[in-house]
């Protein structure tokens, strides 16, 4: 999943460069503000909601005595500002690798977007529709070790929870109800053998670390959006 949704954990990272956690938890909690309106400077945009474009996700799937072939394409994600931080340090400020264990709490999460299937069986069927995934109570739990020196996340760990996932789809004709039951197993099952927090962990530890860390007149003009009392 190609999340866009970088400051919804880089406020993590805010936490790890503070050299004190209270004032790591002041940029954290300045970052989420930050995906509300967005910050131009900084090249962050409006997470309300935060829309993926240019995206398409192809996948293969057995519906009973038939096969699913379907494209999800430009999912737009909602609820990503609403997050509730709370952060523990592991280490001394005087250490040179910062060590934080995290709690990201969302309420509510919901992620919708378009789909084009070919389902391939006793009928052969063409469909576009809609899809919608509902999150609640979600929880991102982990750990993140930052080098000080070297501005890099050493270690980020993801563990991805759920209380409740729902799945709706529209426009799959007669096994609409099917494939939403379909994507819905398959999500859950994803979570249950934590590949959906591997998919987290290696798309946000390459963003945080090559998109953001690397490019200091980004993180100095969100710095400095913060430092102006938002």
């Amino acid at each position: 999943m190609a999340f866009k949704v970088v400051l919804a954990l880089a406020v993590v990272v805010c936490v790890a460069v503070a050299s004190d956690l209270d004032t790591g938890m002041w940029v954290a909690h300045c970052a989420r503000n930050a995906t509300v309106d967005g910050v131009p400077a900084a090249g962050v945009p409006s997470h309300s909601p935060a829309f993926v474009t240019r995206l398409v996700k192809n996948f293969t799937l057995p519906l009973g005595l038939a096969v699913v072939h379907a494209s999800i394409i430009n999912p737009n994600f909602y609820g990503v500002p609403d997050v509730e931080i709370k952060a523990n340090q592991t280490s001394k400020d005087s250490d040179a690798v910062a060590k934080f264990e995290y709690d990201l709490y969302w309420p509510k999460f919901v992620v919708d977007g378009q789909f084009k299937s070919e389902i391939k069986g006793v009928i052969h069927s063409h469909h576009e529709g809609n899809w919608t995934l509902l999150f609640e109570h979600v929880h991102w739990t982990g750990q993140l070790h930052f080098h000080k020196e070297k501005h890099h996340i050493d270690k980020l760990k993801i563990h991805w929870t759920n209380k409740n996932l729902e799945a709706h789809v529209t426009g799959a004709g007669a096994q609409g109800d099917a494939v939403a039951l379909m994507l819905e197993t398959g999500l859950k099952t994803a979570f249950v053998t934590g590949a959906a927090s591997l998919g987290v962990e290696s798309v946000l530890g390459y963003r945080l670390n090559d998109v953001w860390l690397k490019n200091a007149t980004k993180v100095e003009a969100l710095l400095d959006w913060c430092r102006h009392g938002h």
